[in-house]
This record gives C-alpha cells, sequence and structure tokens, in this order.
C-alpha cells in the first residue's frame, strides 16, 4: 500500500513489480487488447470543511487504446495505469 500528502495540484506515483508469471501468454501481450489489466481502488479523506468524502476508481494498462509505458530511472520498462472510462465515482 501507499500513503501521501498530495497537494492540490500534486501526484503521487505507486511502482509496483509483477511477484508471479502473468500465465501461458506471453508478457509481451499484458496491455494489449488481449491480456488487458484492472486496478480498482478508494480513496477515503476529510476534506478541508471536515466532510468526509471517497473516490472510487478503476484504472487500465491496454484493452482497444493499448498501455502506455514509460522508462523507470532505474532501467526498466513500466506499464502506466491510466484512468478508464467506467467504474469511477466521486462524492
Amino acid at each position: 500500500m501507499s500513503t501521501a500528502i498530495i497537494p492540490p495540484g500534486g501526484e503521487h506515483t505507486m511502482v509496483r513489480g509483477v511477484s508471479q508469471p502473468a500465465g501461458p501468454v506471453p508478457v509481451v501481450t499484458l496491455g494489449s487488447m488481449y491480456k488487458t489489466v484492472y486496478v480498482y481502488g478508494k480513496v477515503r479523506y476529510i476534506d478541508a470543511f471536515g466532510k468526509e468524502q471517497q473516490t472510487e476508481y478503476r484504472l487500465i494498462y491496454g484493452g482497444k487504446d493499448g498501455g502506455r509505458k514509460k522508462l523507470h530511472k532505474e532501467g526498466f520498462v513500466m506499464g502506466i495505469l491510466q484512468p478508464d472510462t467506467e467504474g469511477n465515482d466521486a462524492t
């Protein structure tokens, strides 16, 4: 899990390695329309007025538009999760 205080307009990135093989389909297909990765989550917080808020989100790596990749500062290529068009809701 990752914890951070994120200021307005700020970003937070959490890098997570894969601990198991991706299965019988070659890893190169990860992030394609044939092997898409979804990540679901929920953020709960207290806003500046003391009211509890929450955001449910779904991120995607792959699908019909494919997955975006980025070279990490330690020299490996990582897949970048993007907001999905569905599965997102906020109070």
